[in-house]
């Protein structure tokens, strides 16, 4: 009957959401009133005790927050179940920050191959992260291919045509400002799709990225510290070992640059220094920055 056949559907409904829940980064958890018993945590909220969502369901609020949490909850809940009217709540932390859903630099979303692939969830923040509206990828999820990368749109085909995608994995969009945002993304599978959750990081990834920079270059010059000149080195030796070919190796040392430094100042001394890396960049091999630029790469953190 009709009655039957609304419960089934939001039983659906409810193990869709509560399997996004499931990937959110931040914590939540709900619980029965008035005993505080956990009826559901995600893996965010039972990480932070060190424990599995299998761990905690089943116990009580009292048995696992710290003393601080839980003055912050007990008059939530006293004022929540006040008038019993309510017998289940649901705590999130939010950062204060975040003035609204829409404004989330989290997006949640839903996406299924049959019939056709589509979008059939797409939370409203994506618009404040990338400038476009949800509603035009819900309409065709195609338009999402089109202010992807190339790396992207590669990764994105591969998951259409069936093959195993990473749980977790960056992409790289295009924004309405012609900006690029950098979102993490964290996928499960559902029956049908997959669902997940993908937070703008691009701070983040810049930031790696320059401290990666940092750990292999001088950061003057921009020429290779002596941290990458031991790598290229031990990388170059081996070679030197499998093939018997011989290798060469010099030092050099620039004339009178204490000179230059005490005369004109060390602002001087660093111009001559920025102009020596630049002309001996300029007589490096192609091959030979290849291989610095490789080992940047292997020095690059990582995205997960």
């Amino acid at each position: 009957d009709d009655r039957s056949r609304t419960v089934r559907t939001g039983r659906v409904e409810e193990m869709y959401y509560k399997g996004m829940l499931d990937v959110l980064p931040e914590r939540v958890i709900r619980f029965r009133l008035p005993d505080l018993t956990i009826i559901y945590c995600n893996a965010a909220w039972a990480g932070g005790h060190n424990l599995t969502p299998a761990e905690v369901v089943g116990r009580t609020m009292d048995d696992l927050p710290s003393p601080a949490t839980k003055r912050v909850q007990r008059p939530t809940l006293r004022a929540a179940g006040s008038n019993g009217s309510i017998s289940t709540c649901r705590v999130m932390k939010v950062p204060r920050s975040w003035p609204s859903a829409a404004m989330s630099p989290t997006a949640m979303w839903r996406f299924f191959t049959d019939p056709y692939p589509h979008f059939d969830y797409l939370s409203p923040s994506i618009e404040n992260l990338i400038g476009y509206p949800a509603t035009i990828f819900l309409d065709d999820f195609t338009r999402l291919l089109d202010i992807l990368d190339d790396e992207g749109r590669e990764l994105v085909g591969r998951a259409l045509d069936g093959d195993p995608t990473p749980l977790r994995y960056d992409l790289r969009y295009r924004c309405a400002d012609g900006s690029t945002v950098i979102f993490e993304t964290q996928t499960t599978d559902i029956p049908g799709g997959m669902q997940g959750v993908s937070r703008d990081v691009t701070e983040l990834r810049n930031l790696q990225d320059s401290l990666a920079a940092l750990a292999l270059r001088d950061p003057l010059t921009g020429l290779a510290n002596r941290h990458l000149l031991n790598e290229l080195l031990e990388a170059a030796l081996a070679r030197t070992e499998r093939s018997g070919l011989p290798l060469a190796v010099a030092f050099l040392d620039l004339d009178s640059l204490k000179v230059v430094n005490d005369t004109y100042g060390h602002d001087a001394g660093d111009v001559v220094l920025c102009e020596t890396a630049r002309r001996l960049s300029s007589l490096a091999r192609s091959a030979d920055r290849a291989m610095y630029d490789a080992k940047r790469a292997r020095y690059a953190m990582p995205s997960a």
